[in-house]
């Protein structure tokens, strides 16, 4: 082989797919918002998501949730003020799922803000979820973890 040519892969292991997803490693914040919409939603909900496009700035994206079974068999009561009583009509029901992206995304080094935007229960078509990018965190693996 001569010393420009490119080196030689044939030898080298491939890199791992996501756990079960099927699909290589996220490289950008778009490829981030595919894999938990379509793997990780299906994976661990058994429904799929949309993702909004995204702003030309890339820094943000939408999850659009058209089949969200955690409101399935959930109301919501009637808001009522009279006597101290507590209004759970601004409750966001399934907010957790702002917390599993945001644990998710950070286990791959993007920091997230997560917040419902539309919701069902609310009265909204769709569940939308807005995941802005705060920072690409530096590799937190100590060195006897890092691929060479």
């Amino acid at each position: 082989a001569s010393p420009t040519a490119p080196p030689s892969t044939a030898n080298s292991a491939p890199k791992p797919p996501l756990a079960g997803g099927g699909g290589g490693p996220c490289r950008t914040l778009q490829e981030a918002a595919q894999a938990v919409a379509k793997v990780g939603f299906k994976m661990f909900l058994g429904v799929s998501c949309d993702v909004a496009p995204f702003p030309p700035d890339g820094r943000s994206f939408s999850l659009i949730l058209y089949d969200n079974p955690l409101t399935t068999f959930v109301e919501l009561p009637e808001r009522e003020e009279a006597d101290g009583a507590v209004d759970l009509s601004q409750m966001c029901f399934s907010n957790v799922y702002c917390g599993v992206i945001r644990g998710a995304l950070e286990q791959v080094n993007l920091k997230v803000k997560c917040t419902f935007v539309r919701d069902v229960l609310g009265g909204d078509d769709v569940d939308e979820i807005l995941v802005e990018l705060k920072e690409v965190m530096a590799d937190g693996a100590g060195e006897e973890y890092q691929e060479e």
